[in-house]
């Protein structure tokens, strides 16, 4: 069964795990990939009124460029798609479930820009039901400024919706 399952793209942890599967009455899917197809894009890119939404894409994709992130392929995918040149940047690395560091510019989660200070006020998020944002941020003299927010979706995979109304009728 666990053979078959794995076929299938399904991994189960033990065969205690299988048995006591009949006992299951809630399922959560926490992780890109499970129900999509693990390629997120930026399906909004908005930067505060009179800002350059090209040169933000720039920093944001330049900032990115080193990373291995979904998120991170996601917005250096988008600025490849636009013609748009990478920004020069001294150092960047990654800060563990919280974003990049690119020195003058970071990029990561709200919760972490929102940890630091940052008002995301400047730029109204409406619209993105459902996406995963981050923000682009820039060292200024003073604290962060906000730069640009993003949305990330992903696409379903083929027959995940038949897939949990399957789960939810059992």
């Amino acid at each position: 069964g666990t053979g078959v399952a794995a076929k299938h793209g399904i991994l189960i942890k033990d065969a205690q795990a299988l048995e006591r599967a009949h006992q299951v009455d809630l399922v959560a899917f926490d992780k890109t990939g499970t129900l999509t197809v693990g390629q997120p894009r930026v399906t909004a890119f908005a930067v505060p009124a009179g800002d350059d939404v090209q040169r933000a894409m720039a920093v944001a994709a330049s900032v990115q460029s080193g990373s291995e992130h979904p998120l991170a392929r996601a917005v250096f995918a988008a600025a490849r798609e636009r013609g748009l040149p990478l920004a020069e940047l001294e150092s960047v690395h990654a800060v563990p479930g919280r974003g990049t560091d690119g020195g003058r510019y970071l990029i990561g989660s709200l919760r972490w820009m929102q940890e630091l200070g940052v008002s995301l006020d400047a730029i109204p998020y409406a619209n993105t039901e459902g996406a995963t944002l981050s923000a682009l941020v820039e060292r200024v003299t003073g604290g962060l400024a906000l730069r640009a927010l993003l949305a990330f979706a992903d696409e379903p995979k083929a027959g995940a919706a038949e897939a949990l109304k399957a789960l939810r009728a059992r």
